[in-house]
């Protein structure tokens, strides 16, 4: 090979070494330049899936109570009634607001004719007495005389009958003294049983008719609630529950479950339960409250209220499966403060999207993350 040939060869050589090197730098700068843009179009895919929290469905031991509304009576409504026709009140002693004992005198009738008619009767009484009296010792000493033949059958027949007929005058004039008394005694209005007095009908001068109410009074000055609940809820209730009243002031009142009423109503189909209220409770008859009446615990599947969401009128949660979130139906039951009680469609354990569900459809892809990466529900970081 001549000195020419070799340094040609060289040449090739070192030619050939400098395209491969070439070639080499422009793959590794094309690769550079590739992969971030790879990677941009995974993060900017990434970035358009949503992100969102999950919890569990957790079952929890919840108190329950059912609301209901009713009005407040007295426990023991006792009307204080004319006795007495035509005669008219001369004294009223007791007022609204005014606690009263059995047998207090709240009033008077005017008794002057009365007391006179009294003393008639007692007179009449005594007179009747002392005729009886007579007419025994008669009759006693005719049977005497018949015995020894001297008086006729007829004298004998004679003498008893005046001393029976005494003995009716004594009884009616009896009749007619009680009567009298019976009178005299209604001429006091008087409190038939302690309590508090709700309303007075009757004034001085009045002329009040037989049986007209002058005094309304508040048995034992006790009130109860009567709640009107549905068939299903008075089967839950049972005498002593504990019931609590929301008052207009904004303070509350308690009370005790005592009885339901045997049938409901045939229109409204609704039933009272009647609770005794405490005593001392802030509360005056004829309100209309509403309150809750405490039934018990019982055992709840759970889930924040975010998670559970109203669509077509229908309640649905969302579950992640296979990376996309799934429509799931609920049934949902009671709620307390921000959970809600969930009666079908879950079980216990069974993770649901929460923050981010909201702004979900079926299918969608989502991105579970941690619930600090996120400042505002459905946001993408």
């Amino acid at each position: 090979m001549t000195p020419a040939s070799i340094m040609n060869a060289t040449s090739a050589g070192k030619a050939t070494r400098a395209m491969s090197l070439l070639t080499l730098i422009g793959q590794i700068t094309i690769s550079t330049i590739t992969l971030p843009n790879h990677a941009r179009a995974a993060d900017a895919n990434n970035a358009n899936v949503m992100a969102v929290t999950v919890t569990r469905a957790q079952l929890h031991r919840w108190s329950e109570t059912i609301p209901a509304s009713g009005a407040i009576a007295p426990r023991e409504a006792i009307e204080v009634s004319a006795r007495l026709t035509g005669v008219p009140i001369v004294k009223l002693s007791a007022n609204v607001g005014d606690h009263v004992k059995r047998g207090q005198t709240l009033g008077r009738f005017d008794a002057r004719k009365i007391i006179a008619s009294l003393h008639q009767a007692e007179a009449q009484s005594a007179q009747a007495e002392a005729v009886l009296r007579q007419s025994k010792v008669n009759a006693e000493r005719a049977r005497g005389l018949k015995e020894i033949g001297a008086i006729s059958d007829q004298d004998l027949l004679q003498a008893e009958t005046q001393y029976q007929i005494a003995l009716a005058g004594k009884k009616s004039a009896e009749a007619t003294l009680t009567t009298a008394r019976i009178a005299e005694s209604d001429t006091r209005i008087v409190a038939p049983a302690s309590g508090i007095i709700s309303a007075r009908n009757a004034m001085p001068g009045q002329v009040p008719m037989p049986g007209a109410a002058l005094f309304s009074i508040i048995g034992g000055g006790l009130l109860e609630w009567r709640a009107e609940l549905t068939a299903a809820q008075m089967m839950k209730t049972e005498p002593g529950m504990s019931v609590i009243l929301q008052l207009p002031d904004g303070s509350k009142a308690s009370g005790k479950v005592r009885q339901s009423a045997p049938s409901l109503d045939p229109v409204s189909r609704l039933g009272i339960v009647y609770i005794d209220l405490d005593v001392g409770s802030n509360v005056k008859a004829a309100m209309y409250l509403k309150g809750d009446i405490d039934v018990g615990s019982s055992s709840a599947l759970t889930l924040p209220s975010e998670g559970v969401l109203l669509r077509d009128g229908r309640s649905i949660v969302y579950r992640i499966v296979n990376g996309a979130a799934q429509r799931t139906v609920v049934r949902t039951g009671r709620r307390q403060q921000q959970w809600v009680e969930i009666l079908d469609g879950l079980q216990a354990g069974d993770e649901v999207i929460v923050r981010g569900a909201g702004f979900l459809t079926d299918g969608e892809p989502v991105r579970l993350v941690q619930a600090e990466e996120l400042s505002t529900p459905g946001q993408h970081p």
